[in-house]
């Protein structure tokens, strides 16, 4: 046999039929020999050879859907492969393994620190307006939150409360689509004020009542505003869609790439409750308030939660309420 030389199967690309064959290399041509029947000549560029796959056969594809099979991998990566950094021998080697990793962990804390927050961003903008009214109907619909019914007398001027500090917002913001919902916060929610994407705001009756002046559900107003015009809501949804998929991906999926992508989430979430306190810091400076009437409203909101052993949706996946407060004191400096 010749030393450029190696055995196979031979199929034709009709049928499942195949014939016993060999193939060799020489002068830039690829000849297959196959019994009793003419030799077939093919250019060296025209002949695709796949990957190597562990052990399992090699294959080596023609033109015409015509291919040929053999198990002597090691002869094929020899004498027909040109290219020896095959992914198969950097899988054989440790080094090799190492340097993927290195590469793939490079190569996703530069996407994820430097390509999607920017993408999430300028995905979030090209979401029309009416589309941001639909989710945040949906939504609203999912929570099946009830109106305030017959508030008593205590509960009605917690209520005016609100309506006073959603009239303050949508005069610092009179063209934007503004919309305070009042609603029974009840077992779910409890003390909790969040906005949806379009701009529809709810605050539970329980958050009304803790919160005794009007100032202080504005600032905690504002800081949704912030939600809202940084579009957080969206952006956290592309968010989570996209490291949900990669770390499927990754990992296959199961109870491991459920919580890798719960933490990473809930660390992004802080990101924007950050940036959310700072837009409501600056705009209440506007009004000529402080932003310590966000930090007041943060501390009875956990005093509430601890007393009733209970950490409201306002205050979960937020950095602690210690480190706002710090922040926003630099605010309030003159």
């Amino acid at each position: 046999m010749d030393s450029k030389e190696v055995t196979g199967l031979f199929f034709d690309g009709h049928d499942s039929s195949f014939k016993v064959a060999s193939l060799r290399l020489y002068g830039g041509h690829f000849e297959l020999t196959r019994d009793g029947l003419e030799p077939l000549r093919f250019t060296q560029s025209s002949v695709n050879i796949r990957e190597r796959v562990g052990d399992a056969p090699r294959v080596i594809e023609f033109p015409g859907m015509m291919h040929f099979e053999t198990p002597q991998n090691d002869f094929v990566d020899e004498h027909f492969v040109s290219n020896r950094w095959s992914v198969y021998l950097l899988e054989k080697r440790w080094s090799g393994a190492v340097l993927a990793a290195l590469f793939l962990v490079t190569f996703t804390a530069l996407v994820y620190f430097f390509v999607l927050p920017g993408l999430e961003l300028r995905v979030a903008w090209m979401v029309p307006q009416k589309q941001l009214t639909t989710l945040s109907q949906t939504v609203l619909k999912y929570f099946s939150l009830e109106e305030v019914q017959r508030p008593s007398k205590k509960l009605a001027e917690s209520m005016a409360r609100v309506d006073e500090a959603g009239a303050k917002l949508k005069s610092l913001f009179p063209n934007e689509h503004i919309e305070i919902l009042k609603r029974e916060g009840g077992a779910r929610f409890k003390a909790n004020a969040f906005a949806l994407p379009d701009g529809t705001m709810v605050v539970t009756n329980e958050l009304a009542e803790i919160l005794d002046e009007p100032n202080e559900i504005l600032a905690v107003l504002l800081h949704e505003m912030g939600h809202v015009m940084f579009r957080h809501g969206v952006q956290q949804i592309i968010h989570a869609t996209a490291v949900s998929g990669f770390i499927f991906t990754l990992t296959g999926g199961g109870d491991l790439s459920s919580i890798a992508g719960m933490l990473i989430t809930q660390s992004n979430s802080r990101d924007f409750e950050r940036q959310a306190d700072a837009f409501a810091a600056k705009n209440l400076r506007k009004l000529g308030l402080k932003a310590e009437l966000l930090s007041q409203a943060l501390r009875k909101l956990e005093k509430s939660a601890k007393d009733k052993e209970h950490v409201p949706q306002f205050l979960s996946t937020h950095p602690l309420t210690s480190e706002r407060e710090e922040s926003l004191k630099v605010y309030d400096r003159p």
